[in-house]
């Protein structure tokens, strides 16, 4: 009795190790598909002659994206392929991941973008669409914003900060926006009680006037260095200054001087540093 007990057992066990098998198998073809399809939607945004025809492929490939986060277990999936077409960063503690990427248009580019946050403690998985509404802001530079209100751009840094018991995640974007200007901009994503995200921080700009993020606007022949330097421990960038003196609020006409300004991250904020000698920063 006991040895057909036994044998009853390992075969559970393998028609249950073999569905989980098949499951996993038939799980990660599903994504797969996904992911493929989102890159062949961006691929003929490539190819589209109107500007409705690639918002309509830019909203598709991000309906997919959120098919992929909506499963539980999409925060282990390996997202590498997708980074043929977007810009996918990690935080360095592992609990957030941002997506973003841009569909061109006549004038500008329309963004898109989905935040993912893991919460360790509960072992869940959320995720948050962005939504741009940058053409329509007065002043973003002033405003605290959301997932339904966001200044789109394409992230390539994300910074993790912790002081006590406070992360903020500090992201680095790109903007080329369109015949005239460019933009880089410097922004902090925090998590409400409720979990979503909020766009902002209580920064000064290089005159003492509080900002809630920094958007630079710069000739788009120019080319604006905007980066974490890790062996000086901050964010440094180009200061811009316009060609000619008349031409002072004309961002068109602005570009990199020469000199170096930056943000060093002490006691839980960021100082804005002035004129920086990148070559001995104590000075």
């Amino acid at each position: 009795m006991f040895g057909i007990m036994k044998k009853i057992f390992y075969l559970l066990l393998l028609v249950v190790f073999g569905f989980n098998i098949s499951w996993a198998q038939s799980y990660r073809k599903s994504m797969d598909s996904k992911m493929d399809s989102i890159i062949s939607i961006l691929n003929r945004v490539e190819k589209a002659k109107t500007d409705s025809m690639r918002l309509v492929l830019g909203k598709k490939s991000a309906d997919y994206l959120q098919e992929i986060l909506m499963h539980p277990r999409s925060w282990n999936i390996d997202y590498s392929p997708l980074k043929k077409k977007l810009s996918i960063l990690e935080s360095k503690d592992h609990s957030v991941r941002i997506f973003t990427w841009a569909v061109p248009l006549s004038e500008g580019y329309r963004y898109y973008g989905f935040i993912q946050r893991y919460d360790k403690k509960h072992n869940m998985t959320f995720f948050y669409r962005l939504y741009d509404r940058s053409d329509d802001m007065k002043n973003p530079e002033k405003q605290y914003l959301d997932q339904d209100n966001w200044y789109g751009c394409v992230y390539y840094d994300l910074i993790t900060k912790k002081y006590k018991h406070r992360t903020i995640y500090t992201v680095l974007g790109a903007d080329p926006d369109g015949d005239l200007i460019n933009r880089k901009i410097i922004d902090v994503i925090t998590f409400r009680g409720n979990g979503s995200p909020r766009f902002g921080y209580d920064f000064h700009n290089e005159y003492g006037q509080p900002v809630k993020r920094f958007i630079f606007e710069y000739n788009n022949q120019a080319s604006m260095m905007l980066r974490w330097e890790d062996r000086l421990k901050m964010i440094v960038f180009d200061h811009l200054s316009p060609s000619e003196p008349r031409y002072k609020g004309l961002h068109q006409f602005y570009g990199p001087d020469f000199s170096y300004d930056g943000l060093k991250f002490e006691k839980g904020k960021w100082i804005y540093l002035i004129d920086i000698d990148l070559r001995a920063p104590k000075k």
